[in-house]
């Protein structure tokens, strides 16, 4: 069943109150190639929690997904980054270029093949002193497969948006890739989430690739 995840506080290290949302600072080892994260080596993650759709189950991402695709990031098009007037970050954002291995599913109006590079928003952005994040998500790591549920962007034509902020980014292969281990995680985000994750990619990697 469909679900909202509410704004909730996140008791984990340092926590700062930003209106609808809590930001984190979790230390980690940024490991993800490219331009956005050429500055990171140890810096804090800054995880903001709130609303966003989840999926409790893989059939149910399925079903209300019109793009099923699987290739690689290969560079960053833009890292958007707007702060207030204190320095808070109240917009950050990256988009990635994805290059197109496999077309597994549109049932939009937009022609995708396989060698076409499309623009990816990624909900999570590097400054020079954190890797800001929605919900745990994490940046793909640069050259490395992933299987990608997406929808068109409503606001910005050419850009494709990711299901569910973390649950739409499946790695093609399970070695490592939701591991606490910071040098190897993917995700950042809760442990419950964490446990949803793998059953859902798993379910999804059988689904598609095999």
């Amino acid at each position: 069943m469909l679900k909202v995840l509410k704004p909730k506080f996140l008791i984990t290290g340092l926590s700062i109150a930003l209106v609808a949302t809590v930001l984190v600072l979790i230390p980690v080892f940024a490991k993800q190639g490219g331009v956005d994260t050429a500055r990171a080596k140890s810096i804090p993650y800054a995880i903001s929690q709130g609303s966003a759709i989840s999926f409790e189950t893989f059939s149910e991402m399925d079903s209300q997904t019109d793009i099923v695709v699987k290739g690689i990031k290969i560079g960053v098009e833009e890292v958007i980054m707007k702060k207030d007037v204190d320095g808070l970050a109240i917009d950050y954002r990256t988009l990635s270029n994805f290059e197109l291995s496999d077309v597994f599913k549109n049932n939009t109006d937009q022609k995708l093949s396989s060698g076409e590079t499309i623009i990816v928003q990624e909900n999570a952005a590097v400054d020079s002193s954190r890797v800001y994040s929605t919900l745990g998500y994490q940046l793909m790591n640069e050259n490395e497969e992933y299987l990608l549920f997406l929808r068109e962007s409503l606001t910005d034509p050419g850009v494709y948006i990711i299901r569910g902020v973390v649950y739409g980014k499946v790695p093609t292969t399970n070695m490592g890739m939701l591991s606490k281990d910071a040098t190897n995680a993917q995700f950042q985000g809760d442990e419950d989430t964490r446990e949803q994750l793998e059953v859902i990619f798993e379910v999804a990697r059988e689904a598609y690739l095999n």
